[in-house]
């Protein structure tokens, strides 16, 4: 139930950023707590937007930001403006990712499923 809750208590907190902030992005994207936006403004602009934010719920929540003008990653995904102006998506697979996983007939222990429990 956790991502539920996260999900209502960013929505909550979002309507109450908006209340607040005169400037507003152009898109803003969320999954669950991660968030994409698309910044018109001038950076420092974006700066004041992040204060504001960690100074809604002091020691509560911290928000964090990556600012680019041309490339960023978002989760899964690296994202950047083709020649046309529109945006591309590629698949972004961070460098700490080894792909480790167990073979289904390994000599890993079974793990219990309905049918083993009596």
């Amino acid at each position: 139930m956790a991502p539920g809750y996260a999900c209502l208590g960013m929505g909550f907190v979002e309507d109450e950023i908006w209340q607040k902030c005169s400037q507003k992005p152009i898109a803003w994207s969320r999954y669950i707590d991660d968030i994409l936006d698309l910044w018109p403004y001038e950076p420092i602009s974006f700066k004041i937007l992040l204060k504001i934010l960690n100074n809604l719920y002091l020691g509560e929540l911290e928000f964090t930001s990556e600012f680019a003008y041309r490339e960023i990653t978002f989760l899964d995904l690296r994202i950047s403006p083709n020649a046309r102006g529109f945006l591309e998506t590629d698949l972004f697979v961070k460098p700490s990712f080894k792909n480790l996983h167990l073979e289904y007939d390994s000599y890993h222990s079974k793990h219990d499923t309905l049918d083993n429990i009596a």
